[in-house]
């Protein structure tokens, strides 16, 4: 049984306004073998004065950057939080700064732990709006389930799984000999992305008897008020993770049928999400891509469709 503290908790901060609920989450749990790092990412909202009124609640070391590198490149930023880790903690939780979590949440993990061992531990979600009322309940996970389980749950059915980052926590070591997050733009699928690349050797745990808060607000970088920009990215973030995918199953040897999915859930973003200007950002996107031979193609084929399916609307 860990009798140390085992758990490091980082969160790459920059908005105020819900990280006193955050920390006071945290601040209240049941098990306090955890040590909170705060990497504020030179926001200019006050996140040290937040912060300093938990300093003798929690075990927390925080850091104020002297740049703002979230805005230019998340992934980056979560990377140096990352770095922020000194205690040896083995095993680490990116979380956000405007979620929540149960009070039991420490203590379900240091439990599962000492009956499963995994590189990747997963709690359920619960969605919360702006009051922090529950708005949605996400389908439950089992209780084991592999990496190719997850892409085709998550990715591929209307009505599977989801997945953020926050609910994942992951065996800190694994993580760095994996290279770390996966880096695609706004951080979109970079979640999806480094949980499958955690399960090379182990299947996703997940943490029963407890949850996490997702919070759905306009704060969000999904809800980004600049909605082509966002189209923009989110189809240049898709492109590059199911182009990421292709080596990854190709990596680990799995069947060849993963790329035919692949090409049937873009045919679905395109066809469910996009706008006439995003299709041609998607098609700029794909000229460039390294793997642009295998998916010229197709693209080729999606240019036709989509052709087809704006001269159907039109009449």
């Amino acid at each position: 049984m860990m009798t140390k503290t085992d758990l490091a908790i980082v969160i790459p901060a920059y908005k105020a306004k819900y990280l006193e609920e955050t920390l006071n989450s945290f601040a209240h749990q049941t098990d306090h073998r955890f040590h909170l790092y705060i990497g504020d990412d030179c926001s200019p909202e006050g996140i040290g004065d937040i912060v300093e009124k938990f300093e003798d609640k929690i075990e927390i070391d925080y850091k104020r950057f002297d740049t703002n590198l979230g805005g230019l490149n998340l992934v980056a930023h979560w990377t140096r939080c990352l770095h922020l880790i000194c205690n040896a903690e083995s095993y680490v939780c990116l979380f956000s700064d405007d979620d929540i979590v149960d009070s039991n949440f420490v203590e379900k993990f240091y439990s599962t732990v000492a009956e499963y061992k995994s590189s990747v531990y997963h709690y359920d979600l619960k969605i919360i709006d702006d009051k922090s009322e529950v708005i949605s309940v996400p389908e439950e996970y089992p209780l084991f389930i592999s990496g190719t389980d997850f892409f085709l749950q998550n990715n591929l059915k209307s009505d599977g799984i989801t997945a953020r980052m926050p609910e994942f926590i992951f065996e800190l070591d694994s993580l760095l000999k994996a290279g770390g997050f996966i880096d695609f733009p706004l951080a979109m699928r970079s979640d999806n992305a480094t949980v499958i690349n955690m399960t090379r050797n182990s299947d996703i745990v997940t943490v029963k008897g407890s949850h996490v808060y997702w919070r759905k607000s306009q704060l969000n970088v999904s809800n980004q008020k600049n909605l082509m920009a966002k189209n923009n990215n989110f189809i240049s973030s898709t492109i590059l993770f199911y182009n990421w995918i292709c080596f990854y199953f190709s990596d680990i040897n799995a069947p060849s049928f993963y790329t035919c999915k692949k090409n049937l859930s873009v045919l679905r973003i395109i066809f469910g999400y996009s706008s006439n200007e995003s299709f041609f950002t998607l098609w700029k996107i794909a000229i460039k891509s390294l793997d642009f031979l295998r998916i010229m193609p197709f693209s080729g084929f999606l240019f036709i469709l989509f052709y087809i399916k704006n001269l159907l609307k039109s009449k």
